[in-house]
């Protein structure tokens, strides 16, 4: 009876095709057609915006009527999602729970969020808008007060703050193991501390008013970006007394021309070298008005962040290839065992043949 041997090396080629095409099958190469963009209404089809997110489906946009919405909001493993007012209705986002975040994107990309007032993530560790481990986001024309911070962002790339009010939070806004945020044309006031960065380079800030807060920037381990090319400039930093006499990329040529003539140093390595003589006007809309926003003495806690995150994906991917590594390394000491015991097997058959005849 003859026994079929495989080759360890073919069966190596296998397991690793197998792999790879394990390892290279997502949602975005599925053969399945893609539901179509909805447009949900809230509350029209769902009741709050929980439930509306819940339902979503890649590509919908979620347009919220006026009203108060009392809730804290996950939006987890979701991509191309949009949430917003509809048309100029005032929507504010009040969270339930002080101690979570109102809004709180994780392992998501390409989200919008757009013209809401969110207040309320009060708490330690809270925030009106928490990012982690999330790409692609954008915080466009938001009103972020009254929390411990206006948006707090986490082991992230790629996301963008713009044409926002970020007012009287602990924290402006938090950047933390991240990069490629971009954060232009804010308003961020009468925050404790208006920017924290932690182990967090190669981001961009350019156009914000910095007014009033009690620190305007803080930065650990982190190198950034803070101005735009001239004569387009920096960012207007409040209780900085410089001259605007002289213009030009160098500003060492006669004439004034709007940005201050000496950098705006945060420390040696980050440097605003066009900072703006008058802050900017922005025609930013506050949908509500805002009575507690007030010039306060805020103590903004410290953070410490002892361990990185790895999202359930990359564990699960880590588990089938430590599984692969054994079962190769199994075959393989079975093949070479199997090699060992042949040598003996032919001279015993050989003995075997040389009795017969």
């Amino acid at each position: 009876m003859k026994v079929l041997r495989l080759s360890y090396p073919l069966v190596i080629a296998g397991l690793l095709l197998i792999l790879i095409e394990i390892f290279s099958t997502t949602p975005s190469t599925a053969t399945l057609e893609s539901p179509k963009p909805r447009f949900i209404y809230v509350p029209d089809d769902y009741s709050s915006i929980q439930l509306a997110v819940d339902n979503a489906n890649s590509g919908d946009v979620i347009l919220v009527r006026e009203g108060v919405y009392v809730e804290n909001i996950m939006i987890k493993r979701k991509s191309d999602l949009v949430i917003k007012p509809v048309g100029g209705d005032t929507v504010i986002v009040r969270a339930k729970d002080e101690g979570q975040p109102v809004f709180s994107i994780q392992f998501s990309r390409n989200i919008t969020i757009l013209r809401l007032t969110i207040t309320g993530g009060k708490a330690y560790r809270s925030a009106a808008i928490y990012i982690l481990n999330s790409s692609n986001v954008f915080v466009q024309e938001c009103t972020l007060y009254s929390n411990n911070a206006g948006v707090w962002i986490a082991y992230s790339s790629n996301i963008t703050i713009t044409k926002s009010n970020v007012l009287g939070n602990n924290y402006g806004v938090i950047v933390q193991y991240s990069k490629s945020t971009i954060i232009v044309e804010n308003n961020i006031n009468y925050n404790g501390i208006g920017i924290d960065f932690v182990d967090a380079s190669n981001n961009t800030i350019y156009h914000n008013n910095f007014i009033n807060n009690n620190q305007h920037v803080r930065l650990h381990k982190s190198v950034n970006k803070w101005n735009a090319q001239y004569p387009l400039g920096g960012n207007y930093w409040s209780g900085y007394d410089a001259e605007d006499v002289k213009k030009g990329p160098s500003q060492d040529e006669p004439g004034a021309d709007g940005i201050l003539d000496a950098p705006y140093r945060l420390d040696d390595d980050n440097v605003d070298y066009y900072p703006l003589a008058q802050p900017l006007a922005f025609q930013i809309v506050i949908a509500t008005p805002i009575v507690a926003v007030v010039t306060r003495t805020l103590t903004p806690l410290a953070i410490t962040v002892t361990q990185k995150i790895f999202c359930d994906e990359c564990t699960a991917a880590l588990i089938l290839l430590v599984v692969a590594i054994i079962l190769i390394g199994y075959l393989v000491a079975v093949q070479i065992k199997a090699r060992k015991k042949s040598p003996a097997t032919k001279t015993k058959s050989k003995q075997r043949y040389t009795t017969l005849f």
